[in-house]
């Protein structure tokens, strides 16, 4: 049993008292209904829907249901819904009925008319269209994080900007690791008490290793084609140390994914360092771990917008707009540039994301890439989306969901590319000694570009590269090593 300890990081404005579900589901209702015209929607129609909400809740307001106010089930047949009768409650969950379908009310013999978005999705508009600090906003938040009990809900909930309160996501994360392990649904593969127990050894949540461990392939998948399509592009920090003589050619010519992947123990610290923002003490078997930190709680702590030093990143505005284009494009949603939330600053840190100081930040944000090095990073996947096609592999294309953004991020680490502060070079697994011929002093290459990799995200050695390492070597040791995982 998990149980949450600090203060919530993100500092909300009078958000300490807990809105009552009939608050929650009055506002949606009546923003659902002023916002019809906004979607496209028929008024009518969409008054239904949030007129039946209301009547849901006031037929029940002395229960305590927990029922989903959102359908996920799929149909195998479309079915024709009759004109409902007034104080008509909304289906349940497990109904047949497919949420981006309102049936045409005008004859028992309509066709089905297909209008997006479907509920959920105009909850998430509604949502995303609020100041990221609002009460409002936390009251919808709230709403939605209650009725999502699916993975497919709970992973739109858990894309990045659309449920920004730590510990709201937290409760997502823990709603998916429940559902994993009850083994009641095949997309979530059971993590084994060993990973488990390495995993809060390690002060990372269960749900956080399982995402690393469910994307791995994936991943390796991607960066595989990558290596034969593009390595000159992927890996040009390769080419730089091998004309230099402080790498073998052999390196840049037996190149594989997995040699430059780090592990899913390291990604899962990494994921856990770079967004942790919510501390749970977590029992299991009987141990109790003490502040365990929940990845992918902590998206940052004001909009991007105010966050981004013109001087130092003067495209920087211009690329968070283009992001924000690229991610309503991709998901129909309407994310909003101002409501994006970024990661401060770090000014009692010698370092910030990419950068040595608060005059130099980028306004990292999602996976706490800055949007210039983010923006570069998909532009050269763009590049080769044909051949991606050719080779029956698709790309992800939603940089803000929580499995694809584990994938991108592999990419980011394994690649050499610019950065904020300039050139990073990529991941390289294995030991490869160089002896200064000046100096006579002995150098690991392949720890430095390990080192130089990780600090894309953050120049923090002590704080953040060296931890992730510790945790990717002691995983590799017992388990890789051992033959008990491959990966």
């Amino acid at each position: 049993m998990d149980n949450s300890q600090e203060t919530n990081p993100l500092q909300q404005k009078d958000l300490t008292k807990k809105p009552t579900r009939r608050e929650l589901l009055k506002l949606f209702a009546a923003g659902g209904i002023a916002s019809a015209g906004t979607y496209g929607i028929e008024n009518k129609l969409l008054g239904r829907l949030f007129h039946n909400i209301l009547s849901l809740f006031n037929s029940h307001k002395n229960s305590q249901s927990n029922e989903s106010i959102f359908l996920d089930k799929q149909p195998k047949t479309q079915a024709t819904v009759q004109q409902p009768k007034e104080n008509t409650q909304l289906p349940s969950l497990q109904t047949d009925i497919k949420p981006s379908q309102i049936i045409s009310e005008s004859s028992p013999q309509s066709m089905p008319v297909e209008v997006k978005p479907p509920p959920e999705d105009i909850l998430i508009n509604q949502i995303l269209a609020l100041d990221p600090l609002s009460l409002q906003r936390k009251k919808l938040e709230t709403l939605f994080v209650e009725s999502a009990n699916t993975p497919k809900l709970i992973d739109k909930g858990l894309m990045a900007e659309v449920i920004i309160d730590p510990y709201l996501r937290a409760d997502l994360i823990k709603k998916r690791f429940e559902i994993r392990q009850s083994g009641k649904d095949e997309s979530l593969k059971v993590l084994p008490d060993d990973l488990i127990e390495f995993a809060l050894e390690n002060g990372i949540h269960p749900e956080i290793f399982a995402l690393s461990r469910d994307n791995y392939s994936a991943s390796q998948k991607v960066i595989e084609i990558l290596l034969k399509i593009a390595k000159n592009e992927f890996r040009p920090d390769l080419i730089y140390e091998i004309s230099r003589g402080r790498l073998p050619q052999s390196v840049f010519d037996n190149l594989a994914a997995d040699n430059v992947m780090i592990n899913i123990a390291g990604m899962a610290k990494l994921t856990t360092i770079e967004t942790g923002g919510v501390e749970i003490d977590y029992q299991f078997k009987g141990k109790n771990y003490r502040k365990i930190k929940i990845g992918s709680t902590q998206l940052g702590e004001k909009p991007a917008i105010s966050e981004i030093n013109s001087q130092e990143f003067p495209t920087g505005l211009a690329d968070l707009k283009s992001l924000v284009l690229r991610l309503n494009k991709k998901t129909g949603l309407q994310f909003k540039v101002e409501n994006i939330i970024g990661s401060a600053p770090d000014t009692n840190n010698s370092a910030g994301s990419n950068s040595a100081s608060s005059e130099k930040w980028g306004g990292a944000v999602f996976q706490q890439i800055e949007p210039s090095s983010l923006i570069n990073l998909l532009d050269f996947l763009d590049k080769y989306q044909e051949p991606f096609k050719a080779s029956g592999t698709k790309l992800c294309d939603n940089f803000a969901d929580i499995n694809c953004q584990l994938i991108i991020n592999w990419i980011f680490l394994a690649r050499g590319q610019n950065v904020g502060t300039g050139f990073r070079f990529g991941y390289l697994k294995g030991t490869y000694y160089w002896i200064n011929p000046q100096t006579g002093e002995k150098t690991d290459i392949g720890e430095d570009l390990r080192l130089d990799s990780l600090l894309k995200w953050n120049n923090d050695k002590k704080n953040e590269a060296d931890p992730i390492l510790k945790t990717a070597n002691l995983y590799y040791e017992n388990f890789i090593q051992k033959g008990r995982y491959s990966y």
